[in-house]
Formats: C-alpha cells, sequence, structure tokens
C-alpha cells in the first residue's frame, strides 16, 4: 500500500504527464511549485521538476537540478532513468 506521499507523488506525475503532452510547460512548473509550497518535505517532486525541464529542453537547469538532489533520491530508479535520458539529449545536440 503506498503511502500519502508516494500517493501524492503519483497524483502529481499523472498531472504533469498530461500537461506536459500538452505542451503546457509553465502550468506544469506551477503546479510543482505549489505542491512544493504545500509539501515542503516530499523530496520525490523533485525528479518530476527535472523532467519538466528535459521536456522543456532546459539540460542544463535539468543538470543542475540533479546535482542538488539528495543522494539516496539520486539513486533511486526514477532519477537514474531521467539522468541516462539527459545524457542521451547532450549527446544528440553535441552531434
Amino acid at each position: 500500500m503506498p503511502t500519502p506521499e508516494q500517493h501524492r507523488v503519483h497524483t502529481l506525475e499523472k498531472q504533469v504527464e498530461v500537461l506536459l503532452a500538452a505542451e503546457q510547460y509553465e502550468q506544469a512548473q506551477q503546479l510543482v511549485e505549489d505542491y512544493k509550497t504545500n509539501y515542503p518535505l516530499d523530496q520525490d517532486v523533485r525528479i518530476i521538476e527535472i523532467a519538466i525541464a528535459v521536456k522543456m529542453n532546459l539540460l542544463d537547469l535539468a543538470q543542475r537540478l540533479i546535482e542538488q538532489l539528495p543522494a539516496a533520491l539520486k539513486d533511486s530508479e526514477k532519477a537514474q532513468t531521467v539522468i541516462r535520458m539527459i545524457d542521451q539529449l547532450s549527446h544528440q545536440t553535441v552531434q
């Protein structure tokens, strides 16, 4: 059974996915900012914030956000997926 934090983050993740699919980047960012204000201790939201930066092709910002992640969060499966995505996009940009 998911914890309340996991449920909140999962719900936020789904809402952000819908906004990003509709290219509503600013609304997605605002939703995450509002969430962080309401739940400042929920660290998993930082992965969603990084994913938004990647989707907006703000790879430098995404890289800085990753560097600020706590070690435990940086080692999570979701974080590793986002890190690989950034690496792939960075290499495509260089070519």
